[in-house]
């Protein structure tokens, strides 16, 4: 495999990856996304649940990886078995969220036509252009109540 293109490929699918896992996983599809039936949603609903746990699971880890490594390289002498250890498992875990995230893109084409795969994708787009507002997350939270007056 030509490692020259694997980095980029790598790094914009942990970038695109959260944001795409998210906005799948919402409760109620937005007004602008196409009308997906019950039947879909209980259908890919935990697909995409399943697929953030195991993308926030791995991503936790390989920064604390990353940042292992980053620690051995700060000393002149290099533990070569150690940064080779851990470079392999940077590997694996940015293999697995690839993995992961293709098996999530399967399920939404075996759930989805075309028509509502393209709808999304029209809106994933416009949510990760640059420029384009932050993506918020609701929270189901009451909004805090001010504090008691003794």
């Amino acid at each position: 495999m030509n490692s020259k293109w694997m980095i980029p490929l790598l790094a914009a699918a942990l970038v695109a990856g959260p944001t795409t896992v998210w906005l799948l996983a919402q409760e109620t599809p937005p007004p602008a996304a196409a009308p997906l039936t019950e039947q879909q949603l209980q259908k890919i609903r935990p697909v995409i649940r399943g697929t953030q746990a195991e993308t926030a699971r791995a991503q936790t880890r390989l920064g604390e990886c990353q940042r292992e490594l980053a620690a051995l390289y700060a000393h002149y002498e290099l533990d070569e078995a150690a940064a080779r250890k851990l470079q392999d498992e940077i590997v694996e875990l940015q293999r697995q969220l690839l993995t992961s995230h293709h098996r999530m893109q399967k399920a939404l084409r075996a759930t989805m036509d075309a028509g509502q795969f393209e709808r999304l994708r029209r809106r994933l787009e416009q949510a990760s252009a640059p420029g384009s507002p932050p993506v918020t997350r609701p929270t189901n939270r009451p909004e805090a109540s001010p504090p008691r007056q003794p």
